[in-house]
């Protein structure tokens, strides 16, 4: 899937190509590192990392 045109252009350090999918705990997206890798990397949603959020769930 394409990025879509509120996500972010990298994520420490590693330059975001596409996303890979997306759910109610966040986004995992296919990266490249400065290395040349392919990575795979998930950015967790707000929600899912508040503490209050995580006991409710």
């Amino acid at each position: 899937m394409p990025l879509h045109s509120d996500d972010p252009k990298s994520v420490g350090g590693h330059r975001l190509l596409d996303r890979l999918g997306a759910g109610g705990m966040g986004v995992v997206y296919r990266a490249r590192a400065r290395s040349g890798r392919e990575v795979a990397i998930k950015v967790s949603s707000w929600n899912c990392t508040r503490p209050t959020a995580r006991r409710a769930g």
